[in-house]
Parts: structure tokens; sequence; C-alpha cells
């Protein structure tokens, strides 16, 4: 039996019968709270006598404490008359003491390694739960307890909500009175139920959970436990405590039975419809929530990007995860920033210990190695404004280098819809494949981490995990802006490929096995095959570009599962990297021949050796197709990228005070640091994450003469229809003494993508200085050409930076420039 209590209401004197055709506990109890309309639902069974009071003190402990998520109540015997009674309330009662007491996800951290008795939490014979968390986690497992397995529906769900981060509370105060079995018959089958049900249930958890711990206790512990037990009964001629030895060891051996045979049972009710939260607020607060472990050195951008944030209500939380790193000083720099210790519990706890301080009604998780764009939140909300009923908004991200250069500037092909049958195809989509990404490029309602929280048992994996949760219960919205940068470095945790298989397809397999009906929209083999082909493929680039990775050990399963997958396209990149190696081993020794240019020959753009006619070598570069049509983004970082950054470098001193960069502030960041104190990021279109100024810069922008100490203007003249202004408005807007960065295109090929239809032309050395005479005093110009021939080839084929070893790039030729830049500095005629 069941009732349903409302916090804010009276209490209900009515009773509702509620019909429920399968046998079974479980799945009378899933129709109990389902039909229930209370914000707590309390569980009585119909073997106990209620304390008059019982409501009462249930009531008043979940208003107590909101962060109370679910009761277990006191149980006493209604009678001791018979041996039967005696024996179970000495041996298997339910009575867990007289003092409250809390239960955290910390219960199971604190057990480490060891197995983890729930049953000492309580009995499910008085207990009661909010509402919100029976919706998030499913409810009870259908094949447990009383007209199933036997038993433990209750401890299996407690499991459940104790990895999840819920808090579970006992509280004596909430008595019952059991009626235990009167006759030893009677008490033997309880107990073979009992042990049933409890081996089932602990089957069930290391399906989910993974722990070795309760795979340990299942085949080692409890084997030698009935063992020892067995031969004292023997001896003892079963009197008590032992004359249920037979029932439980019988018990054990049929939870093993009954596992197997109801494993691919449906465990939990599927949800009806998507969960459908109340309006936000037009101006809500919004809480960041900066998750660090051993990343100090990262932290400050990360803090800066939330206070830099255009959107004015952010509050700030710093949740370190148990470093021994200069984190905590380094957050306490930063006026305002809320900081939170705890000892080291993983990521998905330290995110949950951030939802229980926050206090916004969005929510958006960093890690301390990432960034915000400044207009992330502003951007996140105005979509929340236009989809009111979506509780996830889901946007996407750049991924960077180590040190904040733009590594992969990538478009999905469509973002999922979020109508109420939409909701099933984001789900289908996220079982296909991770489309969100990154975490950051998430804002969820406050009100979801009612129903949700991550699952502190997955050490990676865990915001993909709370994807396909709330894929079945909220409506998402998803789009295609820009909202984070996703830095990539040698600690990244995506980096450990063979881990992160394991993981997102132990979360994969979980999913299916927890809701069967999605074998009918995604197989599981095809979820699996998608995601094993992926990683299969991000070891492939670890493999083509070490510059950005480093070096990669190969692990015997990562080499199966590249063989598996792409053995083509991996065997071929074996070759090519054996046969480089082979040959400068060869080079090393001295065996190939050396070509030697005369001295005659000494200036850099004669070439060491000219082939005879007829003699030329093309080898891969006879070809009428670039191996890259976006300037080689996508084999890495771009030729021209390194020439700009190296004339950034040159001139980073200049970047300082009010600085205006177009498009992002990526360069503003990394070479001016400490010494900018106002970043300004103009971009022609108002959708674009990270902009604070939209304008055209051949026309007057919206900001006063002589504002700014820097302009950063890389690879943009060439776009514009009437360059001439542009550079005019660029010694509008400079200080006296401040200076224009700027660079445009030598020998280049023409964008295919954004900007084909802006493509206005190349430059030259002496048009980049006769255009900038127009404005800029020639005594005040430094102009640079950067590139050759070899690297210019480079750029055209679309290869990327590494593959041309430093000498090559840095031998400049002003007759085949990459790229032209200058350094204008503004000076009162």
């Amino acid at each position: 039996s069941m009732r349903g209590l409302s916090l804010s209401q009276p209490l209900p004197s009515e009773v509702q019968l509620v019909r429920e055709a399968r046998r079974g506990l479980d799945y009378a109890r899933n129709a109990g709270w389902k039909a229930a309309h209370g914000d707590v639902v309390l569980f009585v069974d119909d073997d106990v006598e209620v304390h008059p009071r019982v409501i009462h003190f249930v009531r008043e402990a979940f208003a107590r404490d909101c962060e109370v998520h679910a009761l277990t109540g006191l149980v006493l015997p209604a009678a001791l008359d018979t041996l039967a009674q005696r024996v179970f309330e000495a041996y298997w009662g339910f009575q867990r003491g007289f003092l409250p007491r809390l239960f955290t996800g910390e219960t199971i951290d604190r057990e480490g390694k060891k197995w983890v008795p729930v049953w000492e939490i309580g009995a499910g014979a008085c207990m009661a739960f909010r509402r919100t968390v029976l919706e998030g986690c499913g409810g009870f497992d259908q094949r447990l307890d009383a007209g199933a397995a036997g038993c433990n529906g209750d401890t299996e769900l407690w499991y459940r909500l104790l990895v999840q981060d819920f808090t579970i509370c006992y509280e004596p105060k909430a008595v019952v009175f059991h009626h235990h079995r009167a006759s030893l018959s009677e008490l033997h089958r309880q107990i073979f139920s009992y042990l049933r049900g409890f081996t089932t249930a602990l089957l069930i958890s290391y399906q989910q959970f993974r722990r070795k711990a309760d795979l340990q206790h299942l085949t080692h512990t409890l084997p030698l436990h009935y063992l020892r037990t067995g031969a004292k009964a023997l001896r003892r001629r079963f009197h008590p405590p032992y004359n249920t030895w037979p029932a439980e060891t019988l018990g054990y051996a049929a939870g093993w039975i009954y596992f197997f045979r109801t494993r691919n049972k449906t465990p939990y009710p599927e949800p009806s419809k998507p969960i459908v939260l109340s309006s936000p607020s037009p101006h809500p607060l919004v809480s960041v929530i900066i998750t660090c472990y051993q990343q100090a050195h990262y932290l400050p951008e990360a803090i800066q990007s939330v206070l830099q944030q255009t959107y004015p209500q952010v509050e700030c939380l710093v949740v370190d995860d148990g470093s021994t790193d200069h984190t905590a000083q380094v957050a306490r720099q930063f006026p305002g920033i809320r900081y939170l210790y705890q000892t080291r519990q993983g990521l998905a706890a330290a995110r949950n210990t951030g939802i229980c301080h926050a206090r916004g009604e969005w929510i958006i998780f960093l890690d301390a190695d990432d960034w915000l764009y400044p207009a992330a939140v502003e951007t996140q909300l105005r979509h929340a404004r236009l989809h009111p009923h979506a509780a996830l908004i889901t946007g996407h991200h750049d991924k960077v280098s180590e040190d904040g250069s733009l590594l992969k500037n990538w478009e999905p092909a469509e973002a999922p819809t979020d109508t109420e049958d939409g909701h099933l195809r984001v789900e289908t989509a996220l079982l296909q494949g991770n489309y969100i990404g990154m975490h950051a490029a998430v804002c969820y309602r406050r009100a979801v981490f009612r129903y949700l929280r991550f699952d502190r048992s997955l050490r990676a994996a865990e915001d993909y995990d709370l994807y396909l949760r709330a894929a079945r219960l909220f409506c998402i919205h998803s789009h295609l802006e820009r909202i984070a940068a996703y830095r990539l470095h040698k600690q990244n945790m995506s980096n450990r490929i063979g881990y992160m298989v394991q993981q997102v397809l132990h979360v994969l397999r979980r999913h299916h096995q927890r809701w069967p009906s999605l074998q009918l929209q995604v197989p599981y083999a095809a979820g699996k095959r998608i995601w094993e082909t992926y990683y299969a493929q991000e070891l492939l680039r670890r493999l083509q570009f070490p510059y950005f990775y480093g070096k990669y050990a190969f692990s015997m399963a990562e080499l199966s599962l590249c063989l598996h997958r792409i053995p083509r396209a991996f065997l071929r990149e074996v070759i090519v990297k054996l046969l480089q190696k082979s040959h400068h081993m060869i080079n090393s020794a001295g065996l190939a021949r050396k070509w030697r240019r005369p001295r005659v020959f000494r200036p850099s753009w004669v070439a060491a050796y000219v082939p005879p006619k007829g003699k030329l070598k093309w080898g891969d570069l006879r070809q009428t197709r670039p191996f890259s049509a976006r300037f080689g983004f996508d084999r890495g970082r771009p030729v021209d990228r390194y020439y700009i950054e190296q004339f950034l470098q040159h001139y980073c001193h200049l970047i300082r005070g009010h600085v205006l960069e177009i498009g992002d502030n990526t360069y503003t960041r990394r070479f001016g640091g400490d010494r900018v104190t106002r970043s300004e990021v103009l971009h022609v279109r108002n959708e674009h994450p990270g902009v604070t100024i939209v304008g055209d810069l051949c026309q007057r922008l919206p900001l006063p003469d002589g504002l700014l100490d820097t302009i950063i203007l890389t690879q943009t003249l060439h776009l514009l229809e009437t360059p001439e202004r542009a550079i005019a408005e660029c010694h509008r807007l400079l200080k006296s003494g401040g200076a224009l960065l700027i660079t445009v295109p030598g020998i280049s090929a023409i964008d295919h993508d954004e900007w084909r239809d802006n493509w206005q032309g190349s430059y030259t050395a002496v048009s980049l200085k006769r255009l900038l005479c127009t404005c800029f005093a020639p005594e005040h110009l430094n102009l640079h050409t950067y590139g050759n021939v070899l690297a210019a080839t480079a750029f055209l084929y679309g290869l990327a930076d590494d593959e041309l070893s430093t000498a090559e790039k840095n031998d400049h030729d002003p007759h085949y420039p990459v790229i032209i830049a200058a350094c204008a500095i503004h000076s009162s005629r």
C-alpha cells in the first residue's frame, strides 16, 4: 500500500484503489506512485501496522531538509509469541537503531573497494520518496521483490540513488510494526525469498555499475560464508541461528538462476510523455560550476571567461575535487567566486556537489581547462526564451590547442528536433553518438536535477549517461551556435581512448538493458559499431598528428579496435610511418645520397638541387585536387596560422589595454594576457557566439574616436568590398600610439565554405603598404612577408604546418609570400 503526501497542502483523507494486473510487488509499487498526486510518496507493506503519527513525521523530515530525497523508518515487531518470530527478529530483523542517520554517495566512497551493505539503510516496510526522484530513476525494478525474485526491490533502488548522489534519511520517529511469520516453515520460505531476491539484486547492481566488490561478494565471500556456516550447522544440529541455512543456500542458488532467466525483462515502466517544467523567469540567475582537479594553471582563464559574460546575472562556483596544487589560492584571487573543496571523489561527484550549492535557475558545467565565449550565457538564454518547454539547451563548440589556437572549425549537418515526438529523435541521435560533444555547451534547468544526478560510479562518460537519461524524460532543444572552446592537451581524459571506449559502451549497453524498447529504434550493435568507428578514427588522428597529441602508445585493445573498424586507413598510415622512420634512419646513418649546392647558389630562393627535365619526381603532389579543401584545418594547424601566430608573438607587447579583434578573441587572450583590460569582438552577425559589437568595418561602428589601444585584423581585409574604408575606420578608432596588427593572404586558395562569396583577392607587400599609407604615416609602418615556395605549395595543397620542418617554414622568400603582415602605429599628424 502507498500514500501520496504534499508538503504544502492539508493531509489527504480519501483512499483510492489502484488495480495492477501483473503479478509482483514492484509492479504494484510503480503503479501506486504513478497514480499518486503528492510531492512525497510513502510506502508501507500490507503486513504492518502503522503508527498514528507516521505521516506527520515523514512530512516533517522532508520539509526540514530539501536535500533529503528518500526516507526509511523504524520497523518494530508487532508480536514475538513464537520461536519463528523470535528467530527472525534476532537474526533477520528490520530494526536499524533509534538515532537518525543520513546516507549519501560518500557512503559508497567510504567503503572503497568493499561491498556496500545497502540493507543497513532500512526496510521497505516503511519508506518514502520524493516523487521527482522516482520519475527520474524509473522507479522500482519489476524483476525484484514479492511475486518475482522475492525481495530487495527497495535495496536495489537505494543503491541506485546513492550512486547518483541522492540523500537517504533514516528517521526512527516514523514507526511501523511488522507481523513476522509465525511458523518455522513460513520463516524458511521467507528466508529463501530474501536470499533469492538479494542475489538477484546484487547481480543487477553489478550489471549496471560494474563494482568489482559486488561480484566478488557473490562469487567468493558468500560461497565461503555458506560453507563455513553449513559446517557449524551440522555440528550444532541446525539449532538457531543455523536452522535457516538450507533456505539461505537454496535461495542464493535460485537467485543466479532467476537473474539469467529474467535479465532481458523490462526493469522499469516506460515514461509516458516528456516532463513539462514550469516556465522559466525572464531574467534568471545562471550558475556556472567549474570543476577542477590538478589544473590550477588553466583555472584563471576559465574563471575570466565566466566573469566576462555579456549576461550580467551569473554566479561562478569552483568545485575543487581534492587537488594538491594551488587551486584554492587561484580561485580566491577572484572576488565573488564561491570556492568549494571536497576530498577526491571523481568528476561526477564534484558536479553533484556543485548542484547542491548552486542558486541559479539555469546551470552550466565548465571544466577548468576549457572556457566559455563571452556571449555564451546570453545565447543559451535566448534559445531558452524561444523554446520554453525545453529543459536542456545544447549548443556547439570549437576545438583549440593547448595554447588556445583554433584547431578545427566544424559544423554538424543538423541538430535533432525538440518536438514532443522529437525528444525521441534526440535520444536516437544520442544512441548513435554524442552529437553534443562538450559538456560546457549544455545549459540545464535546475529543476532537472530534482529528477536526475550524475552517476558517481562512472569515471568517464558520466555526461553522456545523463544526456541519455534526460532525453527519456525531458524535451531538449539543440542549436548550432558555438558556446565554448574545448582545449585539447595531453592530460585530457578523452586521450585515454581505450578507457573511453570501455566506459561509453558500458553506458550504451546499460541504457539498452534498462529500456529494452530501444532495441526497436537503434539496436545496441548499431550504436556500438558507430562508437567504435568514431574512437578508431580518433586513434588514427593521434597516429597522424603527433604535433597536437604527442607520442601515443597504443594498447593491444586499441590496435585491435583500429584493425577491426578501419583496417585499410590504419594499415596505410602505419606503413607510411614505418617508411618515414626507415628513411630517417638511413639518412642518419649517412647512407643516402646528399645533394650539396654550389657555394655560388647560397641565396635561400635558389633550390639546393634542380632535377634535369624529365627526371622530376612528383610523388603525392601529382594530382589536380588538394589534400584538404579547408586550408588544412582537418589535418591540423594550417600553414598560414603558423605565420600569423609568429607575427603576433613578435608584436605581443603592443596587445594591451582596450583591444578589438574580429570574429573571436582567441589571439587577444593568448598574446595579450594580463595586459588586456577589455576585449571586444566584432562580427557582422549577431548570432555568432562571443560577439560584443555587431557591425561592418567598412561602415562607421558605434564606438567613439580614439577608444582602442590595439586592433587585431587577421585575414579579414580581403573579404571587404571597400578595404580603404576599413583602414580609415581602424585609424579613427585607435588612440594616438595605438597599433593596428594586420595580416592578409598572399598565395592562397579561395574559401569553399562560409566566405567564398566575399573573397575579393589576395595582396602583395606593395599593395598592402599603399593601402595603409592612405591613413598611416609610412615611417610608422613595419611590413613583413612570411613563407617560401615550399610553404606556399603545402598551404595550397592543404597540408598542416607540422608536415614541414621549422627550418623549411622559417626560410622566408619575399617572392612567394603565404601571408603579408603589417604593424601600423597611429600618430597625430
